[in-house]
């Protein structure tokens, strides 16, 4: 279950690749550097709601009553995440998790729409960004685990939302899908963020 939880951070590391910026909302661009900083903190927003008390990710620590056949809860959530340090993000969207106490597998289906409203970043270098959605960014997950871990994993992440630094601002888009190999437990991660390429393969941690 733990694995499950951890899937949004795993999916935050992949790392974007390119030698141009994009930008339209004033011309601004965004370097290669920039791009994968945000890459992370866009993904950090789900990992948040999975793990926060009022998403879904509370409810998976929450086992079912002794069963002898699959059953599911379906579980919508609507909040709103603090981001640091300033603004924020809505949060909306379903999450159905299945469990099969015969065959000991977790499934979680989850849609969440994420509008980041002046979410503020704080970069490495000390400067500030902040990322408005445009209208939002979409996340998809499907994944299962059972006794011997994760068995199946895939996420996709679209949208768009417009960014400021300081006096100059632009527009992202985003597409990047990761996907389990599960004999090898590791997942590769592919798409394009900010105009970037995003690419790599990453283990799933335990």
């Amino acid at each position: 279950m733990r694995k499950l939880l951890l899937i949004p951070l795993l999916v935050s590391a992949g790392a974007c690749g390119g030698d141009g910026g994009t930008g339209s909302n004033g011309g601004g661009t965004l370097t290669a550097a920039e791009a994968a900083e945000l890459n992370r903190a866009v993904f950090g927003m789900a990992a948040a709601l999975a793990s926060s008390g009022g998403g879904f990710g509370a409810s998976l620590n929450t086992a079912p009553g002794p069963v002898t056949a699959e059953n599911s809860i379906t579980i919508p959530f609507e909040e709103t995440q603090p981001c640091t340090p300033s603004g924020s993000v809505d949060v909306e969207g379903t999450a159905t998790v299945s469990f099969d106490n015969l065959g000991q597998n977790t499934t979680i289906q989850a849609d969440v729409s994420a509008a980041p409203d002046r979410c503020a970043h704080r970069m490495e270098d000390g400067r500030i960004i902040t990322m408005t959605g445009d209208p939002d960014i979409d996340v998809e997950m499907d994944a299962t685990a059972g006794p011997g871990g994760l068995s199946a994993l895939r996420v996709t992440e679209t949208g768009a939302f417009t960014w400021a630094r300081g006096d100059v601002s632009g527009r992202c888009t985003l597409d990047v899908t990761a996907q389990l190999n599960a004999a090898t437990q590791r997942v590769a991660v592919a798409g394009t963020f900010c105009g970037f390429p995003v690419s790599g393969t990453f283990p799933i941690e335990d």
